[in-house]
């Protein structure tokens, strides 16, 4: 009989994954943007007119396009112009006969595509090469169901969340020993998103603190070599964000420049179209909506935005801006979680810096009182994604050869497929049973 094994010996499977970029990243990175892009793509020309927000936004960027004055000025114009850019685009590439819904819509789905790809690039920087992680986390871009349904319909957000997380990236990789170029564009990135909503400061104040941490905590072990805190880094970075927040800002308003010229007339217009929405969200008069919620419900799902619906001879067709609940629920309990350990415990200062930037992004909310939308969300899911993809590796132990307590990961795998198939249908506007559609949205405030 052979000699049992000893369960008090780790066994450790020795580690064959390159610490570079190779031909298995360039494979998984193509199967993965595949995956987000077939799914932002099914059936996107579906609701076959312009719902919810698309009646302002295709508007704009048609007219912007046109040489004309932008009549939705109260968000910056970067996001219209890139709603026009996939309108133009389409028709060029594939005749000016193209499907009007896939032109107004094909922009938001690259955005969030290409999404899937920078995840999985950030994991890898972030975590060492852990693959399993990152792809992991860009599974998630792929397949959450706020990030597909915002990614399938001409709205402002898909642009704002994926320069808002080129921004992050970039601005990572230069606290994480990379070349001052890296936070030159992290930088600029994060001023093209507040150029697509003002909101895109949010990311900008998260990520200052995020870095801020991550390089004031790097120690010898974490990034492979002693290091101290830098000073001046941190004061270079800060300049390059009061600099260049601004420079990428301004120059989304290019048109408006060459129309009114470059005047000081011109720039107070500008800084009056955002004095006039600040005043807009504190009016409880003015500023009323049916999806209204406040930012303490938002990681709970509590309030989900329909988008389009429709009930026809008991059917639902309906696409809905939901995060599944399960995936959600299990996320807020993981960041309570991490931000104990990372903070108490003054232990993975990666996952501490990741954290402090999701707070800053979703804290300053706090102090809109008229409310807000669930969907102000989506910069968020990056970040969700990341600490998931993240939490499924240390559950997975890849370096454990007997692989024994693997069933976990596979678990939370399995509940996270299952969310997805079942919603699936409400983020890609399908039609379903009217009893499929109650049985799923059981909560009074979720129809």
């Amino acid at each position: 009989m052979p000699e049992s094994v000893d369960k008090t010996v780790e066994f450790k499977r020795p580690s064959d994954q390159p610490k570079h970029w190779s031909l298995r990243d360039t494979g998984l990175l193509i199967l993965l943007m595949v995956l987000g892009l077939g799914l932002r793509l099914w059936n996107v020309t579906n609701p076959a007119e312009k719902y919810f927000d698309e009646i302002y936004y295709v508007d704009a960027g048609e007219k912007l396009w046109a040489g004309q004055p932008d009549p939705n000025s109260v968000h910056p114009p970067l996001g219209k112009w890139m709603i026009a850019l996939g309108i133009e685009g389409s028709k060029a590439v594939l005749g000016h006969d193209v499907n009007e819904m896939f032109s107004w819509r094909i922009a938001s789905v690259l955005a969030g595509t290409l999404m899937v790809g920078v995840v999985y690039c950030f994991g890898l920087m972030l975590f060492e090469h852990n693959r399993i992680a990152a792809a992991a986390a860009a599974t998630v871009i792929a397949t959450e169901h706020l990030h597909l349904s915002m990614s399938r319909i001409a709205m402002l957000d898909p642009f704002l969340a994926l320069f808002c997380l080129i921004g992050a990236w970039w601005s990572f990789a230069y606290f994480m020993g990379g070349h001052e170029r890296w936070g030159v564009l992290g930088a600029f990135s994060l001023g093209l998103a507040t150029g697509c909503k003002w909101s895109g400061l949010l990311t900008a104040f998260g990520c200052f603190l995020a870095v801020l941490y991550l390089d004031y905590n790097r120690r010898q072990g974490d990034f492979g070599r002693e290091y101290d805190y830098d000073f001046t880094r941190s004061q270079r970075y800060f300049f390059w964000l009061l600099l260049l927040i601004p420079l990428g800002f301004f120059l989304t308003y290019f048109h408006l420049f060459r129309l009114e010229g470059v005047e000081l007339d011109t720039f107070k217009k500008i800084f009056s179209q955002g004095d006039r929405m600040v005043r807009f969200r504190y009016n409880t008069e003015e500023f009323t909506h049916n999806y209204k919620s406040q930012f303490w419900e938002w990681p709970l799902v509590l309030r989900p935005i329909w988008l389009y619906y429709k009930q026809i001879a008991g059917q639902v067709i309906g696409v809905c801006s939901l995060g599944v609940w399960t995936t959600w629920w299990a996320f807020t309990a993981l960041l309570i979680a991490r931000t104990v350990r990372c903070f108490l415990q003054r232990t993975d200062f990666v996952t501490g810096a990741l954290i402090l930037l999701w707070l800053g992004q979703w804290l300053p909310w706090c102090i809109s009182t008229t409310g807000g939308f669930f969907y102000y969300m989506l910069p968020e899911i990056p970040i969700m994604a990341l600490m998931l993809g993240k939490w499924f590796s240390d559950l997975y132990r890849p370096d454990d050869a007997l692989g024994e307590e693997r069933w976990r990961a596979w678990v939370l795998a399995a509940c996270y497929l299952v969310g997805f198939v079942l919603y699936y249908p409400f983020a890609a506007g399908l039609t379903v049973p009217n009893s499929y559609f109650r049985a799923l949205f059981f909560l009074p405030e979720w129809i």
